[in-house]
């Protein structure tokens, strides 16, 4: 199975504001791309740690036709639009909201046969777990930027990244 992530803003966890207030900077501005980038990095790991989508993103799974029943990737699921087949021959299909899963009608296809499944994925707002995390990360990149603070700030990050244990 291969899957695409379309995302068409790079991921925001946290405003600049919720930021700037967890490393208590007022009135002043000069870090603010760097805390930007911080911001990305932390959602990028909460991701990963997760496995989740955190905002929502269209997503593409290329499938081969044999796979005709399983559990889409990247919960939670919000919507299943097609299911194609080549250029545009849509296949029809069942999702089943409680379980996650999907059911391809398979009749006619061959094996080697790849399907494109099309759906939407990911939070429309970001759970606060996620987002507390965030700013610890955040706040540690920010405040460990020097290389000889490495031990601290991966035991800072590595707890922080202990509360996406969900």
């Amino acid at each position: 199975m291969f899957d695409k992530v379309t995302r068409v803003d790079p991921l925001m966890v946290l405003t600049l504001e919720e930021a700037k207030g967890q490393l208590n900077i007022v009135d002043f501005n000069d870090d603010d791309d760097l805390i930007i980038g911080y911001i990305k990095a932390a959602g990028d790991m909460a991701e990963r740690k997760t496995k989740l989508l955190l905002s929502l993103e269209n997503v593409q799974l290329e499938i081969s036709a044999c796979d005709y029943s399983f559990h889409l990737r990247y919960p939670p699921i919000k919507s299943v639009e097609t299911v194609i087949l080549g250029e545009d021959t849509e296949i029809p299909f069942t999702y089943s909201t409680f379980s996650g899963k999907i059911d391809i009608d398979v009749t006619g296809l061959l094996v080697s046969d790849i399907l494109v499944v099309n759906y939407t994925a990911g939070y429309e707002v970001v759970p606060e777990t996620v987002k507390h995390a965030c700013r610890v990360i955040v706040s540690d990149l920010y405040n460990n930027r020097d290389s000889d603070v490495d031990a601290k700030m991966s035991l800072t990050t590595f707890n922080a990244l202990k509360l996406l244990d969900i």
